[in-house]
């Protein structure tokens, strides 16, 4: 389903393009491939969906870190629209919510151009930020 809605990987029907670029990166051996199923396992089995009573939006909002959230605007796996209401309560001493417009659950795989440039950024605002606040 989150495929045929391409909110999984907006421009493609399949883990396919994600696994291909996998195998190709120079930072991975077919040995490692093997295992993304047995880590996917792993998680899938260990993962616990705690949906207590009190939800995270009235529960965890004042950060002493920096909180950034960085999102596809196609992802229906994480919503946006519930990252958006959360971003608007959250206080700390530097927030941001970047939205990448042509992907879904993989920003950093389908705009990589961009992502590369909101890290780097990123990386120079919280370096002004934290010389900010320490005079």
């Amino acid at each position: 389903m989150l495929f045929k809605t391409h909110s999984e990987l907006y421009k493609a029907d399949s883990f396919t393009p994600l696994l291909i670029s996998g195998l190709l990166a120079p930072e991975y051996s077919l040995f490692d491939a093997l295992k993304v199923q047995k880590g996917s396992s792993f998680s899938s089995r260990h993962m616990q969906y705690d949906e207590g009573e009190v939800a995270l939006i009235e529960e965890e909002t004042v950060f002493a870190t920096p909180v950034i959230m960085m999102m596809g605007k196609h992802d229906m796996t994480t919503s946006v629209q519930l990252a958006e209401e959360y971003y608007e309560v959250i206080e700390a001493p530097y927030k941001e919510l970047i939205i990448f417009e042509e992907s879904a659950h993989f920003p950093f795989f389908e705009e990589p151009e961009r992502f590369t440039q909101e890290m780097i950024r990123l990386k120079k605002n919280l370096r002004m930020s934290k010389l900010e606040t320490s005079d």
